[in-house]
């Protein structure tokens, strides 16, 4: 979606990046036709997707002119400032207090740190020198990832649409960076 929207804020509209784009959204199209229909899940992944697409691109818009650290914490803070209120919100909605034990702590911490504040300070930090469409591409290799782990660790069978739509997100992805190459070639070598 980011070479579908990027223009409407202001990145030069792209014929490679919308081809590669619309090769991998044919691939995640099969994987999630897997099981022959399209269920809730399916909308709500949609709907993530969306959502990451917006984060890409205001991301890419101030990464360039901000620390990593700096956009991190911000984000940092703000999440868990809303995560403290959901949180709390649950527990006395359903009558209970706030639980604090050592193990609740840890766990916290450990998602918040590794799992929330590395990858998103990872994030920050690549996209000064990789732009809002590499980074959607890249992202794209999350099912293809879930595919796999799903065969090795779950003994999950994949059928033919799923293994079919893996093939188009990578090849969607060998072909932007593949057209990207060949024209950073053409564009350093003068001609």
């Amino acid at each position: 979606m980011v070479p579908l929207l990027g223009p409407l804020v202001g990145h030069e509209f792209s014929i490679k990046a919308l081809f590669s784009g619309a090769i991998v959204l044919f691939g995640l199209w099969l994987m999630s036709l897997e099981n022959g229909t399209f269920a809730v899940g399916d909308l709500w992944m949609v709907v993530c997707a969306l959502s990451y697409t917006v984060y890409i691109l205001l991301l890419d818009s101030v990464a360039q002119r901000h620390a990593a650290i700096k956009l991190t914490g911000v984000q940092m803070v703000t999440v868990a400032f809303f995560a403290l209120i959901w949180a709390l919100s649950e527990r006395f909605s359903q009558g209970q207090m706030p639980i604090f034990h050592l193990n609740i702590f840890v766990i916290v911490l450990y998602l918040g740190v590794i799992a929330t504040a590395a990858t998103t300070w990872g994030q920050a930090f690549a996209q000064k020198n990789v732009s809002a469409y590499e980074t959607a591409l890249i992202y794209t290799l999350e099912p293809v990832f879930s595919l796999l782990f799903a065969f090795l660790l779950l003994h999950e069978t994949i059928g033919v649409r799923g293994l079919v739509g893996a093939s188009f997100i990578l090849l969607g992805m060998v072909v932007s960076q593949l057209v990207t190459s060949s024209a950073a070639d053409v564009g350093s070598s003068g001609q």
